[in-house]
C-alpha cells in the first residue's frame, strides 16, 4: 500500500504531514459505455455510438499527523487552500509514480470534527473527480518518423498527438496512419509549405486544430483549411490484443521528419 501522495508539485507527506492510508477508484477501468435503444418486441437492446467514457471518480482517505494539534491545524488549512481553490490539481500517488490525473477535488471530509478539534491526527476522505479519465505518464513520448511505418508506443488508451512538421519547404506533404498490423486507417493531405514553414496539428479531442507558422515556429495562427485531401488525422489506437505482445500504431510521413509528442493515456 502506498503512503504518500503528490498534488501538483508537492509531496503531500513532506509538506502536510499526509499519511495515505487507502484509496478507492484509482485503479477502475474507464470503460466506453455504449448508448443503449431498447426496440419493442425485441430481447435486449441494440448498442449505438457514439460510446462515451464516464468521469472518473476516486477517493483517498489518509489522517495529518504532526508534532502537535497547531502543526496539523495549520497543515489542514494549506492543503484546503490548495485543494479547494476550484481548479484542477495533478494528482500523483506513489504506487504507480510514473503517471498522474488531473482531477478537481469535490468533497473534502474532516473526521473526528468536535467543536475544537482537539484531536491529532486527523482523518481525512478526499474525493476527486477527473474530467478526462485518464491517467497520463508524466514523461513525454517525443518520435520522430518519416517514409518508414515508425510504431507509436501506446497506454491502455488511446494516444492524442501533437504533430509538428519539419520546417519547409514541403510540397504537398501527406501523413498516413496505420493500426499495429499495418493496415492503413487514415490519410491527410496538406497544402505546401514555404520556406521556413511549419504545421502544428494537435489531434485531441475537442481541440482538434491545425495551426501554421511561417517563421520556424515562433509564432502560429490558424490553419484549418489546410486539408486538402483525406481526413483530420486520428488519434494513436491502443488496441487490447496488441498491447499484450507491444504491437503498436504507426505514422507515416510521405516528406520530410515529422515529430509526434504525446503523453502515453492509462484507463
Amino acid at each position: 500500500m502506498t503512503t504518500t501522495a503528490y498534488f501538483d508539485s508537492y509531496d503531500a507527506e513532506t509538506q502536510f504531514g499526509f499519511y495515505l492510508s487507502d484509496q478507492e477508484g484509482q485503479l477502475q477501468g474507464a470503460a466506453p459505455v455504449p448508448q443503449e435503444i431498447e426496440v419493442p418486441q425485441m430481447r435486449g437492446a441494440i448498442f449505438a455510438g457514439p460510446d462515451r467514457i464516464e468521469v472518473r471518480q476516486f477517493v483517498l482517505s489518509a489522517f495529518l499527523d504532526g508534532v502537535n494539534q497547531a502543526t496539523v491545524r495549520t497543515n489542514l488549512r494549506k492543503l484546503q487552500a490548495l485543494l479547494l481553490d476550484g481548479n484542477l490539481h495533478n494528482v500523483r500517488l506513489a504506487d504507480w509514480n510514473t503517471v498522474q490525473i488531473a482531477a478537481r477535488c469535490v468533497r473534502f471530509e474532516v473526521d473526528p470534527d468536535p467543536p475544537k478539534q482537539i484531536s491529532i491526527p486527523v482523518n481525512l476522505r478526499l474525493t476527486f473527480r477527473a474530467p478526462n479519465p485518464y491517467w497520463q505518464d508524466t514523461s513525454g513520448q517525443s518520435i520522430n518518423f518519416t517514409t518508414t511505418h515508425t510504431d507509436m508506443p501506446q497506454g491502455t488508451a488511446p494516444g492524442e498527438p501533437v504533430i509538428t512538421s519539419p520546417a519547409g519547404p514541403l510540397t504537398t506533404p501527406e501523413l498516413r496512419g496505420y493500426d499495429h498490423n499495418d493496415v492503413q486507417l487514415w490519410t491527410c493531405t496538406l497544402a505546401s509549405l514555404g520556406s521556413n514553414h511549419k504545421y502544428r496539428i494537435n489531434t485531441a479531442p475537442g481541440i482538434m486544430s491545425i495551426e501554421k507558422s511561417t517563421d520556424g515556429g515562433s509564432t502560429w495562427a490558424a490553419a484549418d483549411d489546410a486539408i486538402t485531401a483525406g481526413r483530420f488525422p486520428m488519434v494513436l489506437p491502443s488496441d487490447g490484443t496488441a498491447f499484450q505482445t507491444s504491437a503498436w500504431p504507426k505514422l507515416y510521413a510521405s516528406t520530410g521528419t515529422w515529430n509526434a509528442a504525446y503523453n502515453r493515456q492509462w484507463r
